[in-house]
């Protein structure tokens, strides 16, 4: 029952994490890339993803499910509109679903104000953001942010919002 934001450019292992993460668990994912297919395309399945790239459907195939883990590759279509407020309310009930949300960024400056609040944990991953955008937008990300511009690829800093 906890919202993950995970942040980072391509490659450098976003899709990875999730992978580990979802490893023997009933999942739902937004699959725009069409990169895990071992999963299935079949919405009954217990382990399944979604290529469609509709963004109404998917969030739709969230409300419905329980204890899963909702994947939300390339989030920034879902916050916007109607989506968003699909996409509110889902997070908001999380406790009585039980289920986890995971939203997959690129950058932080695509991140949309307020989600940080409602976010549990963030995993951040190098980005090309520039340094004082990040200062200005999320100044909580800043210190990671700075930190991991020096280390190698596929590193991360996992900072507890909570």
């Amino acid at each position: 029952m906890v919202s993950i934001l995970l942040i980072g450019m391509t490659g450098e292992g976003k899709s990875t994490f999730v992978r580990d993460y979802i490893k023997s668990r009933n999942v739902c994912l937004f699959d725009v890339q069409n990169e895990y297919t071992d999963l299935s395309t079949d919405e009954k399945s217990p382990r399944y993803r979604d290529c469609s790239c509709d963004v109404d459907h998917f969030v739709k195939m969230c409300s419905i499910r329980q204890n899963t883990v909702c994947v939300f590759e390339e989030a920034t279509g879902f916050f916007s509109g109607k989506v968003a407020i699909e996409v509110n309310r889902l997070m908001i009930s999380k406790r009585h679903s039980r289920n986890c949300y995971i939203f997959v960024f690129h950058s932080i400056g695509d991140v949309p104000p307020g989600i940080i609040r409602k976010m549990d944990y963030v995993v951040l991953y190098r980005t090309s953001d520039e340094p004082g955008h990040v200062r200005a937008k999320y100044e909580r990300l800043y210190g990671s942010y700075l930190s991991l511009a020096n280390k190698p690829k596929f590193s991360n800093e996992i900072i507890k919002l909570i």
